[in-house]
């Protein structure tokens, strides 16, 4: 290489932006079509465990007695199937590059006990709608009415069981109310037409043809 080239390209250099950064001094400019990492926010979430089925991988698990959300990241392939399928858009892509580990380890995220200004603002909040829909039974304003999660009441000890039967004794018979909750009392099988248990296990579709 002649003396010219090179002194042209020296100079170059002392001008010119490096091409290289001070890693790990200095962070990489993240690409814009770059994955990331799964974050979660647990302020909407309701634990049910849409996104631990969708995992293609089983990265992800979700106690909803615990009220905990675990992930392994190095489980994880960045898929976004999770944050797709999520209800309630509690999971989110954080384009950040993961520094390198030498262990492998889960990350788990609890739900916050909640105060107690909260606890009674919630409380409050749950018998004013438990309220409205005794309401509208007793005034037979609707045809059809879901109390949604109503059974989990009774083992927050927000509603007892005699709170729930006065709801029922008051339905016209043209009136369908739809009760859901994990665990059915037996007291309260004289006042329901159906009991439907719901299985969540997942079946292949080509193990469904078999």
């Amino acid at each position: 290489m002649g003396g010219f080239k090179l002194g042209k390209m020296t100079l170059r250099s002392l001008f010119s932006k490096p091409e290289t950064i001070r890693y790990p001094f200095e962070e990489p400019e993240h690409p814009a079509c770059m994955k990331g990492v799964v974050e979660f926010d647990y302020s909407n979430c309701i634990y049910c465990g849409i996104c631990e089925k969708r995992c293609p991988t089983n990265a992800i698990s979700v106690n909803k007695n615990d009220q905990t959300w675990t992930i392994d990241h190095f489980a994880c392939i960045q898929c976004g199937s999770c944050i797709r399928e999520c209800p309630k858009s509690c999971l989110t892509m954080n384009p950040i590059l993961v520094h390198p580990s030498t262990e492998k380890k889960k990350v788990t995220i609890s739900k916050p006990e909640p105060t107690e200004e909260e606890k009674a603002e919630e409380k409050s909040n749950i018998l004013n709608g438990l309220n409205f829909a005794r309401k509208v039974v007793v005034t037979q304003e609707c045809d059809f009415l879901v109390l949604d999660e109503i059974l989990g009441l009774l083992d927050c000890g927000i509603i007892t069981v005699e709170g729930i039967a006065d709801i029922l004794k008051h339905k016209d018979e043209s009136m369908h109310i739809v009760m859901t909750g994990w665990n059915f009392p037996e007291e309260l099988r004289p006042y329901v037409d159906v009991i439907t248990t719901l299985n969540t296990e997942e079946v292949h579709p080509l193990d469904a043809n078999e």
